[in-house]
């Protein structure tokens, strides 16, 4: 009988153990501040430079299906980020050139902080871009903060993406997005 309660408690330890890595290996999003956790790291993401959807095609575009994320090695083809967080279009404010607070995004501190990247992903043309980490400071005692630029980075690319689609269908559509951006 000790033996079965001893091999319990092992089981019941190991598996913990095991579902604290498996979630410190990917990370998870909080609105709020998650305070410090052992072996983590928290950033602070923001969207900068965001408008309403019914200030242009771009905005429009981009806000119905947005998402923003953490992502440590960026590949624009087949995105992988560590964690992600979507922002629904009532989250985004009415004034324009507005700030998106993106919320807490926590991962393995073995993640490489140097390679960290911000990214918005879109449902319109599958779309992902990235930023780097404007704003980070190493020796601040907040969380390093992560900046992406809404206006001159994505609402741009899908307004230039629109644009060749509906306006110049006879172009080779790379070709014009460049011609545009």
């Amino acid at each position: 009988m000790k033996i079965i309660v001893i091999s319990a408690l092992a089981i019941v330890i190991l598996l913990s153990a095991i579902a604290s890595n498996v979630m410190a290996s990917r990370g998870y999003w909080s609105a709020s501040d998650p305070g410090t956790t052992r072996d983590l790291t928290t950033y602070h993401l923001f969207l900068v430079g965001t408008y309403p959807s019914s200030k242009f095609i771009g905005a429009e575009l981009v806000n119905q299906n947005l998402t923003a994320c953490l992502d440590f090695n960026p590949n624009y083809t087949s995105p992988n980020p560590v964690v992600c967080h979507h922002i629904k279009q009532g989250e985004i404010p009415l004034a324009n050139d507005s700030v998106v607070d993106a919320g807490f995004f926590v991962v393995s501190e073995k993640l490489n902080a140097s390679n960290a990247n911000i990214c918005v992903q879109v449902g319109y043309r599958n779309m992902y871009s990235c930023n780097g980490i404007e704003g980070f400071d190493p020796y601040s005692v907040s969380y390093p903060k992560l900046f992406y630029e809404m206006r001159n980075g994505i609402y741009n690319l899908a307004r230039a993406y629109d644009y060749c689609i509906h306006d110049h269908p006879e172009d080779d559509l790379n070709w014009c997005v460049r011609q545009v951006t």
